[in-house]
């Protein structure tokens, strides 16, 4: 899963730049364009689903221990 995230952010990212690039014709510009979508889809993917996923199982234990009562 991790690493899918990380080859799709590559591209994503890359595809970004290029366009920026091609548009701009100003790297820096185009690179840090194309930098910030890809560091918030990574920190979604790495800090966001990690947390979501302990919620759903928290609220799963909490629900069979209800049911079991």
């Amino acid at each position: 899963m991790r690493m899918h995230a990380l080859i799709i952010t590559g591209v994503m990212a890359t595809v970004v730049f290029l366009l920026a690039l091609w548009r701009s014709r100003n790297l820096l510009g185009s690179f840090l364009y194309a930098l910030l979508p890809a560091i918030v889809f990574l920190l979604s993917i790495y800090i966001v689903t990690p947390f979501l996923h302990g919620k759903i199982v928290e609220l799963q234990q909490h629900g069979k221990k209800r049911h079991s009562e």
